[in-house]
């Protein structure tokens, strides 16, 4: 925003509010995602249909789906199981 003072224009101080607010928003989504990796560390066998540890060849390399959510290795073990059995393991 512009104003004129003095036959001269000058821009309005941009203030330090939106950036904070954003910061803010930003961290509240990070809280967020951090605690439901959280939750689904605590349960997995509840939350995947898979064994992180077998193989199915004919799945192998498959693309994320219904039944794949991020899809196949190149063995065939499902991502989705793998990722949330390893945010489990100590």
């Amino acid at each position: 925003m512009r104003a004129e003072r003095g036959g001269r224009q000058c821009q309005k101080p941009v203030g330090r509010r939106p950036l904070l607010r954003a910061a803010l928003s930003a961290g509240a989504a990070g809280g967020v995602i951090i605690s439901i990796l959280l939750f689904a560390a605590r349960l997995p066998p509840n939350i995947t249909g898979y064994d992180p540890l077998s193989t199915n060849a004919a799945a192998s390399l498959a693309r994320p789906s219904a039944a794949h959510w991020l899809g196949c290795d190149f063995m065939g073990r499902d991502l989705f199981s793998r990722i949330v059995y390893g945010l489990g393991s100590h």
